[in-house]
C-alpha cells in the first residue's frame, strides 16, 4: 500500500494507487519551481505535498500544515490562498512536465497518468492546537475555513475539503491519514 510520510502524519493509499510527494518530484525541484524567480522577492512556483490517484476518475492534491505545536504567525486568508497557489502551481507543473519532460522519465509518466484523470480533488489538511490558548491559539477558524478554501479553489474543485486528521478521515475516502 502506498504511503507518503509528511511531518508527523502519513497518508495511506490503497493497493494499486500511485502516490508521490510532489514537492519533491525531480522535474519540479530541478526545473519548474524556479519559474518566476526574480529579484522582487518572488520565490518561484510552489507545489502541494501529496499527489495521488487510483483507478477512479479522481486526482487527489493534498496540502498539509501542522500548527498543533503552536508558534505559527499566519493569517487564515494567507494560508488558504497560499494553498490555492500550490494547487495551481502543481497543475501547471503537471501540464509542463507532460509536454516538456524527457519522454519516459518518471516525472513525465506521472504527469501523463495524473492528467488522464477527469476530476481534481483538493484537500487542505490543517492540524491546530487541540486546546487553544493565548499562547497557542487556533490559526484558522474551522467553521469558515472550508467555505473560504472552496471559494479560493472553486474552479479547480468546488467540493474542496479542509480539516484536521479526524475530520478528513471521517469522509471515508479510499485513503486515510495516520
Amino acid at each position: 500500500m502506498p504511503r507518503i510520510d509528511e511531518g508527523r502524519y502519513a497518508y495511506q493509499f490503497p493497493q494499486g494507487w500511485t502516490a508521490a510527494k510532489y514537492d519533491e518530484d525531480g522535474f519540479y525541484v530541478k526545473k519548474f519551481q524556479k519559474v518566476g524567480l526574480v529579484e522582487d522577492g518572488n520565490k518561484g512556483v510552489k507545489a502541494v505535498d501529496v499527489l495521488a490517484f487510483g483507478d477512479g476518475p479522481e486526482l487527489w492534491l493534498i496540502e498539509q500544515k501542522d500548527y498543533s505545536g503552536g508558534g505559527a504567525e499566519i493569517k487564515a486568508g494567507e494560508l488558504l490562498y497560499a494553498a490555492a497557489g500550490k494547487l495551481v502551481g502543481t497543475l501547471a507543473c503537471l501540464a509542463v512536465a507532460h509536454k516538456n519532460c524527457q519522454l519516459g522519465s518518471a516525472s513525465q509518466q506521472l504527469a501523463a497518468q495524473a492528467l488522464r484523470k477527469t476530476r481534481i480533488r483538493c484537500v487542505l489538511h490543517v492540524e491546530q492546537p487541540a486546546k487553544p490558548s493565548r499562547l497557542f491559539p487556533q490559526v484558522i477558524d474551522p467553521k469558515t475555513a472550508r467555505d473560504t478554501f472552496r471559494r479560493a479553489v472553486g474552479p479547480i474543485d468546488s467540493h474542496a475539503e479542509f480539516g484536521n486528521q479526524e475530520q478528513l478521515n471521517a469522509k471515508n475516502w479510499a485513503w486515510v491519514i495516520v
